[in-house]
């Protein structure tokens, strides 16, 4: 038992000194989201995060702090988590486009656009649209 607790004060004495590797160590699942499922944190989220950022850094200075830093990693971590489980999913959501078939150059043209919520949950959401796939830009975007 001795032994595993000398080994456990090793490595912490290495996370103490080596805070680029704590800042790593929870960067390295947010960037393989955003690389595999295309999912990135919400604002607000990235800001929440920077408090840990810069108790991390403090630790340079200061490594005595290194339980509360651990702490306050591991509070934003669980945030992180439960904030990526209650995204939706791509069923959630549906839309639907809805246009004249014939344009005129130089005239308004109004386009709807239908969002529908299938779940009972209500969320905050950004929609952009684009040009449906059967045009043809002229000039090319």
């Amino acid at each position: 038992m001795n032994e595993y607790y000398g080994s456990l004060q090793e490595g912490l004495g290495v996370l103490k000194t080596l805070p680029w590797l704590m800042l790593t160590l929870f960067s390295v699942p947010l960037f393989l989201l955003a690389v595999w499922r295309r999912v990135y944190p919400h604002v607000p989220l990235v800001l929440a995060f920077l408090a840990p950022t810069l108790l991390t850094f403090a630790l340079i200075v200061h490594p005595e702090w290194f339980f509360a830093v651990v702490l306050a990693d591991l509070v934003f971590a669980g945030l992180a988590i439960v904030d990526l489980l209650t995204l939706p999913t791509q069923r959630t959501f549906s839309a639907e486009r809805h246009s004249t078939r014939v344009a005129s150059l130089g005239k308004s043209h109004p386009v709807e656009l239908l969002l529908t919520n299938h779940s009972r949950r209500s969320f905050f959401v950004t929609a952009r649209d684009d040009l449906p796939q059967e045009f043809t830009p002229t000039p090319e975007e």
